[in-house]
């Protein structure tokens, strides 16, 4: 896994590109180069996945372990973080219209989520597996798993209802919103916590409010941090927090997890100022973050199941290889489908 991981970084730093002295890129939150930066997290989501499904201890594999614990849940931050960031962009923009719309947003992402639910049952019955009639009703809301992934669809999904109500609340008092949001987010969190759900299930949703937070105090931030001195200063800065707070991420509770989680986005987010990266192959992937991430363990639990995961190389590619043309057939037969049905009935109700 460790060579996989460095042949994908120098893949993707190829087409990085270092700008000069006291330029920054101004679009670095414009679809095209956040869509990028999500193909580089999809990609470490599919190794991470990949690797539950391998015997990673051998020292082969060392450089990736040591990695992918420092990353854990850092993995998923890009996707919260630009999903807040643009959600906010589009309240912004549209004001009450956009806030209309995140019923059928939301809406829409449950119907994906349980139409590929629907190819995990029949995975299931394949491998002859069955869950409690209660564990199962529940993953069709997305809490639990029948083999699928869904902690980040639930944290999604709640995440958007919380929107909908703060902003429903606030109207066009937007700091208001943005508040409302982060208390009920952080509610959520608390909630969770309560019925002892795994860490990993809330313990990045306040991405989500930031990347709203960031929207709202853009135009202020780019203006502080359009120098080089400062821009290196903020930088150092939060990578101190980042590691001060590391080795106390876990053992400090929820409140160092999330100093951690904060710092370590916003690092991500400062950085993409003085790059641009642009790279087909990335953007490709960084548009079908939902596609992939759900689908993506069904080529994993088969390979597995015909004990095709005696080799790394030979199991990820193949699972790489069958996860995204399942994911482009997804997206023709049940995605677009939804969409347009969706729509049909949205447009019908206001009729």
């Amino acid at each position: 896994m460790s060579i996989i991981l460095f042949l994908f970084l120098m893949f993707f730093s190829r087409d990085l590109i270092f700008l000069p002295e006291d330029k920054f890129n101004e679009d670095y939150l414009l679809q095209k180069q956040t869509t990028n930066m999500n193909g580089i997290f999809v990609f470490l989501v599919l190794l991470s996945h990949s690797s539950q499904y391998l015997n990673i201890d051998q020292e082969i594999h060392q450089y990736y372990k040591i990695f992918k614990n420092f990353l854990g849940q850092g993995v998923v931050v890009t996707f919260l973080m630009y999903s807040g960031y643009g959600i906010m962009q589009g309240i912004k923009l549209k004001g009450n219209n956009y806030i209309k719309s995140l019923p059928s947003k939301t809406i829409k992402l449950f119907l994906y989520f349980n139409a590929a639910l629907s190819l995990y049952f029949l995975l299931n019955i394949f491998l002859q597996k069955s869950y409690p009639l209660r564990h199962t009703l529940l993953a069709i809301t997305s809490w639990t798993s029948i083999g699928n992934s869904n902690w980040y669809i639930t944290a999604v999904l709640l995440l958007y209802i919380s929107v909908f109500i703060s902003f429903i609340i606030a109207k066009d008092k937007y700091l208001l919103g943005i508040c409302l949001t982060l208390f009920l987010t952080i509610t959520i969190v608390y909630i969770q916590m309560k019925l002892n759900r795994p860490g990993y299930t809330y313990n990045t949703m306040i991405i989500f409010p930031l990347g709203m937070i960031y929207s709202y105090f853009k135009e202020y931030i780019d203006k502080f941090i359009n120098n080089d001195l400062r821009w290196l200063g903020i930088l150092l800065s939060l990578y101190g927090i980042t590691s001060f707070t590391y080795f106390k991420r876990y053992s400090g509770g929820i409140e160092f997890y999330s100093v951690w989680i904060v710092s370590f986005s916003l690092i991500l987010v400062l950085f993409s100022k003085k790059i641009i990266l642009i790279n087909p192959l990335l953007e490709w992937l960084g548009k079908r973050v939902f596609s992939i991430y759900i689908l993506q363990r069904i080529p994993m639990t088969l390979l597995a199941h015909f004990n095709l995961n005696q080799h790394y190389v030979i199991f990820f590619v193949s699972s790489l290889f069958f996860t995204l043309i399942l994911s482009l057939l997804f997206e023709k037969f049940f995605m677009k489908n939804i969409d347009r049905f969706v729509e049909r009935f949205k447009d019908q109700t206001y009729q």
